[in-house]
């Protein structure tokens, strides 16, 4: 179930090129839900080549690679658990998820939109998918994957309209 507030800011970035916004899935794919990240990369690198990484559970790693693309917004994409029912939808800035969300991630939400933010200006959003289980072996549950289709099907959507404009 996705939050009003996602389709809102989505809304603004369906104005932007596709060239302008950037897909970051993070997660670890052996701890059942957390995995949403990479699982959603995964789906549409074929479809949208550029405008996705996966940055697996060390996004500090790919800080680089994210401002050398100098994108106008980051999507950054992960498993993040802000108490609502698993399979949830929210999107939040880096100051929200300090206060709200925890992740699985060594580095601060905060501090990774900092790092880039000091070298390019763009808009970074988390979009948090409740997890129900990151029971390392468990498979992905029910309510995650059927958030990750969602939102599959909503980014390829996004990026269609982005592309015939």
């Amino acid at each position: 179930m996705i939050d009003n507030n996602i389709e809102s800011i989505l809304a603004s970035l369906r104005n932007m090129l596709p060239a302008d916004i950037l897909l970051v899935g993070m997660g670890n794919s052996l701890k059942a839900d957390d995995g949403i990240g990479p699982e959603i990369c995964s789906q549409l690198k074929e479809t949208i080549p550029d405008n996705v990484i996966d940055t697996g559970t060390v996004p500090e790693n790919y800080i680089q690679v994210i401002i050398k693309k100098a994108p106008k917004a980051i999507l950054f994409i992960d498993a993040i658990d802000f108490g609502a029912p698993p399979g949830t939808i929210n999107i939040f800035d880096s100051c929200q998820l300090s206060a709200v969300g925890i992740t699985t991630h060594t580095l601060s939400p905060r501090l990774l939109s900092n790092m880039i933010t000091q070298s390019i200006p763009a808009k970074i959003y988390f979009i948090g998918i409740q997890p129900k289980s990151m029971t390392i072996g468990h498979p992905m549950s029910q309510e995650v994957k059927s958030a990750k289709k969602e939102l599959v099907v909503l980014f390829k959507h996004m990026f269609s309209l982005n592309n015939t404009v």
